[in-house]
């Protein structure tokens, strides 16, 4: 759990550091997040559309305010 504490703000600080779009950010972090998951799945997964456009909404949602937030607010 410590480990998801520190690697969870070492993304916020990364974050700040690229000068990408939040979006773009938010986007590749799935990507990133989906290849990880496949790989330990050792498959896609398999849901009905219906829930796939609603997970993805939901994760996109998520990982956008986050970056947003990150890009947006400075304290220091």
């Amino acid at each position: 759990m410590m480990l998801t504490g520190i690697f969870w703000s070492l993304g916020g600080v990364l974050i700040k550091l690229v000068d990408w779009n939040p979006f773009a950010i938010a986007c590749v972090r799935s990507l990133v997040a989906m290849s990880f998951l496949c790989a330990v799945n050792k498959r896609l997964p398999r849901f009905s559309l219906k829930k796939n456009v609603e997970y993805c909404k939901y994760i996109l949602q998520d990982n956008a305010s986050f970056c947003f937030c990150n890009k947006a607010y400075y304290c220091g």
